[in-house]
């Protein structure tokens, strides 16, 4: 993810303002450019390989709409090739423990709620530029 660095520096600033997340879910942010109005999070501990498919929970946070997790599965024997959204979740629930860290940010004790309005309200031009 090439934006992972600058919003895992905006998560870290924001752990000190946001309470402890209720739930024991390990959210990684996993889709969604700054500046845009959606983002995807998936839950790592909920991650379960069958055979080719995977299941997962996925959380997708868009701006101004109630989010609820779903179970999901991904055929990880299947080819990439949907949405920009669907590959990124695709190539994170396929991929090894150490791949993920690669693929995507891990948002510690910060709700994927407020991770998300943060990567809502970041300005899109800058965050490019990097």
């Amino acid at each position: 993810m090439k934006h992972a660095r600058p919003f895992a520096i905006a998560v870290a600033a924001m752990m000190t303002l946001a309470p402890a997340a209720a739930s024991a879910a390990d959210w990684w942010w996993v889709a969604g450019e700054p500046g845009s109005d959606h983002a995807w999070f998936i839950d790592v501990d909920s991650i379960a390989v069958q055979g080719s498919e995977t299941s997962f929970r996925l959380l997708r946070v868009a701006r101004g709409q109630p989010s609820d997790p779903q179970q999901r599965r991904a055929d990880c024997a299947g080819t990439i090739g949907g949405p920009a959204e669907d590959d990124a979740i695709q190539r994170f629930v396929c991929a090894t423990p150490e791949e993920r860290l690669s693929l995507g940010a891990m948002l510690g004790p910060v709700p994927p709620e407020v991770a998300a309005h943060a990567l809502f309200d970041a300005p899109a031009q800058a965050m490019a530029r990097r």
